[in-house]
């Protein structure tokens, strides 16, 4: 690289942005934007119960409705697969762990609050709301579990009655013989329990899609907010049985994604199949309370800690034990999150031995996935917290403690016990 470009483009340098003036000038165009003379809506009839039984008893009612044009349960879409889980993780025997995919709409169970029953076309929202008010659905309410430590114990609510407990997956890493051995020499332990909460990603812009069925060219043409044009086909060719030629996604702009606007939802292919039964485009935006209950969460696991140390403070290795909470659901990449936040466990701390267990485990609550650093904060997180603790227990300042303990420059290039290259 020239002096020229590394001047203009070198680490620190400001860049010339071009995309802003639209933006402030309140010109830019989001998904919510596209619009057609002979759009229909889509409205999603959602759980209010977190674990129920449900039977549908009549929806003739809200189909004849002034305005409606569809009302699609699972019967009607019994040809769409689910949204499947990407990225299984290898577990301790060496098995890849099993999946709970999510349903497109559930057919006789729900398993979060806000899990999609039903699926309203209708001249506007307003009126596909009115006509989701007049479906006859029976509830039968069940047990349901919600916090993440408690979901593995042996007397704990079952997600899935035909499962033995809530263990979604489970994976090691690290050298439990050494780790052990390290803390039955240590001359001090630390020992840290965190709960890192379950968040919601809240962005500017709340989903939309946007989808209308070309007859004459056989594709669709999908209009999604999203961070990722060519995985989101992939994935709606998977789950409608199409060809990827037959699907073109566009993004235009997006207003936030921070993770969560990666993935598909139940919400496009409903829209895709609305489009191609009734021969008009469908649009879907969510409301903002919708967002709560519909799209992926962050987060929300419980960890145990413990750190061992020589005489002066010195680090000798890492115990971790994870519980991770995937939601009812394995979500896209729900498992590889706090895979990934393990693999960063020990940080920029020279902890030559680690022993990490990381147990997925199914809840009923809205499935969790990637969100701003997927994981990564989580581990800078833990270690942080766990070596303030270690200070305290030494008696001696934050800063101290990592002046011991922290990789040195002529230690590299070093290799953590997660396998990361320094």
């Amino acid at each position: 690289m020239n002096e020229a470009k590394h001047a203009k483009f070198g680490m620190g340098a400001s860049l010339l942005r071009k995309e802003d003036n639209a933006f402030i000038t309140g010109e830019g165009c989001y998904t919510d934007d596209k619009t057609d003379d002979d759009v229909l809506f889509g409205y999603v009839l959602r759980s209010p119960a977190a674990h129920a039984r449900f039977k549908i008893e009549d929806t003739s009612e809200a189909l004849t409705h002034p305005g409606v044009h569809a009302v699609l349960t699972a019967d009607d879409i019994a040809d769409l697969k689910p949204l499947a889980n990407i990225v299984p993780i290898k577990q301790p025997d060496g098995s890849m762990n099993a999946t709970r995919d999510i349903p497109i709409l559930c057919a006789d169970t729900v398993r979060h609050v806000g899990d999609a029953i039903c699926f309203i076309v209708a001249d506007s929202v307003a009126i596909a709301k009115d006509a989701a008010e007049l479906i006859e659905i029976d509830f039968e309410i069940l047990p349901a579990v919600v916090d993440t430590e408690k979901t593995l114990d042996e007397a704990s609510v079952l997600v899935y009655d035909d499962g033995e407990k809530n263990l979604a997956f489970t994976h090691f890493m690290g050298d439990r013989k050494a780790t052990d051995e390290a803390f039955n020499k240590a001359e001090h332990v630390s020992e840290l329990k965190i709960i890192n909460n379950r968040l919601v990603s809240n962005y500017m812009e709340t989903r939309a899609v946007h989808a209308k069925w070309d007859n004459e060219a056989g594709r669709f043409e999908v209009t999604v907010g999203s961070q990722g044009v060519f995985g989101q086909r992939r994935v709606l060719a998977s789950v409608l049985g199409l060809e990827l030629e037959q699907i073109h996604v566009m993004t235009p702009d997006v207003g936030g994604g921070f993770g969560t606007k990666v993935f598909v939802y139940r919400e496009y292919p409903l829209c895709m199949v609305a489009a191609k039964l009734l021969g008009r485009p469908i649009k879907w935006t969510s409301d903002r309370s919708e967002h709560f209950v519909s799209d992926a969460q962050g987060r929300d696991n419980v960890v145990t800690a413990k750190m061992a140390m020589d005489k002066n403070g010195k680090f000798l290795a890492i115990d971790v034990d994870l519980i991770a909470a995937m939601g009812a659901y394995l979500h896209a990449y729900g498992p590889f999150v706090p895979y990934l936040g393990i693999t960063m466990t020990t940080g920029l701390y020279d902890i030559p031995i680690m022993a990490a267990l990381i147990r997925g485990s199914y809840t009923h609550t809205v499935p969790t996935d990637a969100y701003r650093g997927a994981g990564r904060p989580e581990a800078a997180y833990l270690i942080e917290r766990l070596v303030d603790q270690c200070a305290r227990d030494m008696g001696v300042s934050p800063d101290e403690i990592r002046r011991r303990n922290l990789i040195r420059p002529e230690q590299l290039p070093y290799t953590t016990p997660g396998g990361w290259p320094l």
